[in-house]
């Protein structure tokens, strides 16, 4: 029996045995020893530790099994299948069953399988909560889609980001305690947690561990952890560095000559201050990148500082008109524009949804290119419902609201045109996937709004623990959450079933969107400790960048090594090889501070598009 929501897409509230930290709520436990890590075909049995406290209110520890099941075979359903029943009957807790659907979404992502043809399911000895099981949880269900063996004797805490990034937790030294106690000999903790406060004196964990007998080693992502434990790769095993193709460099390099002209201009229209010589630094940055033959570097360059200088533009001139003409007038021409964005935002989607003309390669790329269109368009929405709703945004956040608009403007005129561009250059004509691209695209339309669910379900539950979302730090509306909104929203009437290939093309935009916001949201809170003022405003610095350097050059491997497999396979990706080279190129632009973590978040957005885009080509050729 596959529990599925309400409104029939495969729901993927799934509860697996995860633990938490000092959140721990756990009514019964069992420990046994499965230090084997025993593999039954595609049934694993998987060790997950938890902390918590023992009935004086000490600090203990233990080992939990989880067993994961896992097929890859024609479902006789439309979507992703899950199994809740057993963990539904030992009432596993809401965190535990938020981390959960996470682990299994990026199982079934990194898997790079036809996500319509698993199943899974998960069962547990007692009742649980907490998210501190989801990395192994998803390296467990990632075997099991694969029927690969866990190596015997080690475990491992941390959680799961719907990146693959393995994020910090609480516990560490009674979870240690309770692997020793089980018979372990290896554990894996989140890097950052290889020195911990807790436990008073107890603060390298390595030497903490080495003194119960264990040995204690640090791990970022899902990548190296599922080496760790299994001794292969996630992504196609290559040696190869992946060049872009002529005819992508072409592509991309006219898109950079036309992004320059562009900044030429609103150079000229604006006005002589500090802030203008500054972009025009960055516009002969951009040029000289163009001139030495990095077209790549100057197209992230020129993103740049092209949405900043527009973005700037329209909030100094907001600003400059507030005080004489008042939030009234403001607001109403915020609202007008708006309007507009959604119009034009709905042209485009329909315009270039008609793409029978295209090969198959294309097609599968095209809903990832519409992503610019459909972002714009959710944020466009949540700043309506801003405008129009009960909480209002300060005085300055009439003119913050306009500076993202622009840059909303700026995403459906420019960079969602110049994304379409490269789509549209790049040819694979004797390409046949092994099924049409329509049914290629419905199946991971579903799959990817189950994990877009996922996504929010694990925002809300564990990261914002029931806290009202509606609001950023500095007390302005949350736009983004409220474009994730949207997204769910327009999600849930999307069909279940194949629609006609223009119409799956729309709803594909709509569902990478929708689970691309969610994994931002998620892992800039949960993995980077990233602090976003909003949508109109660079993000604060974070206090260790490590991770998000992690992150970026983790998705660009797995677009390297995807695109390679691919192109041995006479298959060229231009579209996401070209967002992957210029999105990288953003993250290493970091002759400021401040600049550089908005240039990392930015390569990671574009990423998560490659890194999907890839897996659905790969999955869609791979018999």
């Amino acid at each position: 029996m596959n529990l599925r929501s309400s409104r029939g897409r495969p729901s993927l509230t799934v509860a697996i045995a995860l633990v938490s930290s000092v959140m721990l709520l756990m009514t019964t436990t069992s420990c046994s020893n499965s230090s084997t890590g025993a593999s039954d075909g595609h049934r694993l049995t998987v060790p997950v530790l938890w902390a918590g406290t023992d009935s004086n209110g000490d600090p203990t520890g233990g080992v939990e099994d989880a067993t994961i099941s896992a097929s890859i075979a024609p479902t006789g359903q439309p979507g992703f299948a899950v199994d809740l029943r057993s963990v539904t009957a030992k009432k596993a807790g809401a965190q535990w069953l938020a981390a959960t659907s996470s682990a299994a979404a990026v199982a079934a992502i990194l898997s790079a399988s036809d996500p319509s043809t698993i199943s899974i399911s998960y069962a547990i000895t007692g009742a649980i909560d907490g998210p501190s099981g989801g990395a192994i949880l998803t390296v467990g269900t990632l075997a099991a889609i694969r029927g690969e063996r866990l190596r015997p004797g080690l475990t491992m805490t941390g959680t799961i980001a719907p990146d693959g990034s393995i994020g910090e937790i609480s516990g560490v030294p009674a979870k240690l305690r309770g692997a020793a106690r089980e018979g372990y000999t290896s554990v894996l903790l989140p890097r950052s947690n290889l020195r911990s406060a807790d436990g008073g004196s107890t603060t390298d964990m390595v030497a903490f561990g080495a003194s119960l007998g264990l040995q204690v080693r640090g791990v970022d992502d899902v990548a190296e952890a599922y080496t760790e434990f299994t001794g292969t790769t996630i992504t196609p095993d290559t040696s190869e560095t992946y060049r872009l193709a002529p005819d992508v460099i072409e592509a991309g390099t006219a898109t950079a000559r036309s992004l320059l002209l562009r900044l030429d201009e609103a150079l000229a229209a604006g006005p002589d201050s500090a802030s203008t010589q500054a972009h025009r630094a960055r516009r002969d940055q951009m040029r000289a990148a163009l001139d030495a033959g990095r077209p790549a570097e100057a197209y992230a360059i020129g993103y740049d500082a092209y949405r900043s200088l527009v973005g700037e533009g329209a909030r100094t001139s907001c600003t400059r008109r507030q005080p004489a003409q008042g939030d009234a007038v403001i607001r109403t021409e915020l609202l007008t524009e708006v309007a507009s964005l959604r119009v034009l935002a709905a042209s485009i989607l329909s315009t270039q949804s008609q793409i029978g003309d295209l090969d198959q390669v294309a097609q599968i790329s095209m809903p990832f290119a519409l992503g610019w269109t459909t972002y714009a368009d959710a944020i466009a929405a949540g700043v309506e419902r801003s405008l129009t709703g009960s909480s209002p945004p300060t005085p300055n956040g009439y003119c913050a609201i306009a500076a993202a608009l622009a840059g909303s403007r700026a995403d459906l005129e420019v960079f969602q045109a110049d994304a379409v561009a490269v789509v549209r250059a790049t040819r694979n004509p004797a390409v046949n996937l092994l099924h049409p691209t329509d049914e290629v695209l419905s199946g991971y339309t579903n799959f990817l709004i189950a994990a877009g669910d996922a996504n929010r379900n694990y925002l809300d539950t564990v990261i914002r623990r029931g806290a009202s979302p509606r609001l950023t730090p500095s007390g302005e509306p949350d736009y983004l959450r409220s474009a994730l909104d949207v997204l769910a929203e327009t999600a849930v009437a999307i069909p279940q079933d194949t629609q006609n290939l223009d119409v799956e093309i729309g709803q594909s935009a709509s569902a990478i969107t929708y689970f691309v916001v969610g994994v931002g949201l998620v892992a800039n809170a949960q993995s980077f400790g990233l602090i976003d003022p909003g949508i109109s405003g660079a993000p604060s610095p974070v206090i260790d960048p490590t991770p998000m350097r992690n992150a970026v050059d983790n998705a660009a491997a797995n677009v390297n090594d995807y695109a390679s497999v691919l192109r041995a396979r006479s298959i060229e990706v231009g579209s996401s090889s070209w967002s992957a080279a210029w999105g990288t190129a953003a993250a290493n632009d970091t002759a400021d501070p401040q600049r550089a973590v908005a240039g990392r978040v930015t390569a990671l957005n574009e990423l998560w598009f490659d890194v999907v885009n890839c897996a659905v080509l790969f999955a869609a050729t791979t018999d």
